[in-house]
């Protein structure tokens, strides 16, 4: 998966490879490239992220814009899991089978407990899987530990469940520390996800796991 910067004399970095860690100081430029890996538009202002000749799908990617408030458990996210259980739980006919009778069961009493009502009621035929795992509150076991730790669990659910390709971490230095990048940084590469991390101030600490792109207020720009 490569990272091209349009405007930073088109800069590649091979996030199969290194982190990116983008320092933009200009804000238009960090919204730009904010808006452009969280809304991927056809016309990008300032880079795109390939996986060979195509572009990577918005889908694909996760833009963690709130990591003090980062949940696994939050809808979005859930949205997606339920979706790859379903996939998976559905590729077995037996399986399926079993669940539909099951589903239609609970509809059967469900109808029947309401029938002292004095209202007419109906439920829809089609019962989506989803429906039922987000009833029964099914939800990935995730490490109640630090912030870093998390994250880490993360890029291993990404991997293990195809979840996202790419994640975007905003100001990450504000609340990991260097060893906590620095562990976080090693799972997401052993776990084939790619990271970006978009940060507003310049840092001379640079970890040998990261490629770093520099734009100053005055748009001078640098890789390093």
């Amino acid at each position: 998966m490569i990272l091209r910067l349009y405007n930073c004399e088109f800069a590649q970095i091979d996030l199969s490879q290194y982190v990116a860690r983008l320092e933009i100081e200009p804000q238009k430029i960090f919204c730009n490239m904010l808006e452009d890996l969280a809304t991927s538009p056809e016309t990008p202002a300032e880079l795109s992220v390939y996986e060979g000749e195509k572009r990577v799908k918005q889908s694909d990617i996760c833009v963690i814009s709130d990591l003090w408030n980062f949940d696994i458990n939050s809808k979005p996210l859930l949205t997606k899991i339920y979706k790859y259980i379903e996939s998976a739980v559905y590729s077995d006919i037996d399986e399926r089978m079993k669940l539909d009778n099951l589903i239609a069961q609970v509809k059967k009493c469900v109808l029947q407990a309401i029938s002292c009502v004095n209202a007419d009621f109906d439920v829809c035929e089609e019962t989506d899987i989803k429906d039922v795992l987000a009833m029964l509150k099914v939800q990935p076991l995730f490490s109640q530990g630090t912030l870093a730790e998390k994250l880490e669990n993360f890029t291993d659910i990404c991997r293990e469940l195809k979840l996202y390709k790419l994640l975007v971490l905003v100001q990450a230095r504000a609340f990991l520390n260097e060893e906590e990048r620095e562990r976080l940084y090693r799972r997401a590469l052993a776990n084939n996800v790619a990271l970006i991390v978009l940060e507003n101030f310049p840092s001379d600490i640079i970890s040998r796991y990261e490629k770093c792109v520099y734009v100053d207020k005055d748009y001078c720009d640098m890789l390093k």
